[in-house]
C-alpha cells in the first residue's frame, strides 16, 4: 500500500487536502483506513467525502475504504479551513492506520506529509 497526500492552499484561509492509498497488491485490500493530522490552527473541515469523518477535538480527518483491487487507487478530497487570525507554518500528515490483509511491505510508504504557511488567514502557500 502506497499513501500519497497533495496539499493545495488558496485564497481566505481554505486548504486542499487530497489523501491517496494505491494498493500494490498483490492481493485485494479488504478494507484500508488512513488517517490525517491537522494542525490545531484548524477551524473545520467541509467537503468531507463518504468514509471520512472529522474529530475536532484531535484534528484528525479518519479516511477508510473497502475492496480496494490491485493495482487501484482511492483518493479522498477534502477543504480545512483556518480563522483569518491564523498565521505561520504547520504540517499535515497522513498515515495507513489499517489495512486488512496486512500489507506485506509496511512501513516503506506507509505515510505521507506536507507543509503549508497561512498569511493572516488570507493565503496559504504550499
Amino acid at each position: 500500500m502506497a499513501v500519497g497526500q497533495t496539499l493545495t492552499g488558496g485564497l481566505l484561509a481554505g486548504l486542499t487536502v487530497k489523501t491517496s492509498a494505491k494498493n500494490l497488491g498483490p492481493d485485494t485490500a479488504d478494507s484500508l483506513t488512513l488517517t490525517t493530522q491537522l494542525p490545531a490552527a484548524a477551524s473545520s473541515v467541509s467537503g468531507l467525502p463518504a468514509g471520512c469523518a472529522y474529530n475536532a477535538s484531535t484534528d484528525r480527518v479518519t479516511c477508510s475504504t473497502t475492496g480496494l483491487a490491485s493495482g487501484a487507487t482511492k483518493v479522498f478530497s477534502y477543504s480545512v479551513n483556518f480563522t483569518l487570525l491564523s498565521l505561520g507554518q504547520f504540517h499535515v500528515n497522513t498515515t495507513r492506520t489499517a489495512s486488512s490483509p496486512n500489507d506485506p511491505a509496511p512501513g516503506s510508504n506507509d505515510s505521507a506529509s506536507g507543509t503549508c504557511k497561512v498569511m493572516l488567514g488570507l493565503l496559504i502557500t504550499c
